[in-house]
């Protein structure tokens, strides 16, 4: 049996922050929201700077402002950094397929 831990599912309107924090060999992502602060470790510091930048992004489309057709971000554009992330392995293949079912459902 392995061990069990527990997964929090925090949607990109809920997180205020996210850093990476870059150590010798490898990085921690240190994520705050309300009701939740809480750290990611072990990531390779190139995926963990790039993960960093694609949930800050989230974070601002997330935030009232422009909407993603006045700043020129299609569905498409998002689907393609998402596809280079995953071909990166910065994310898995399951973060891939929610982080896309998310974009579509964006779009009805």
């Amino acid at each position: 049996m392995g061990l069990r831990e527990t997964v929090w599912i925090i949607t990109y309107d809920k997180l205020s922050s996210i850093t990476p924090d870059n150590g010798m060999m490898s990085s921690t992502l240190k994520i705050w929201s309300s009701g939740y602060n809480g750290e990611i470790d072990a990531i390779p510091k190139d995926k963990a700077e790039k993960m960093a930048e694609y949930i800050k992004e989230k974070i601002q489309a997330e935030r009232p402002g422009p909407s993603p057709s006045s700043t020129g971000t299609s569905i498409a554009d998002e689907l393609t950094k998402l596809a280079k992330l995953k071909a990166d392995g910065a994310i898995s293949d399951t973060e891939f397929q929610a982080l896309k079912a998310g974009l579509m459902s964006r779009k009805n």
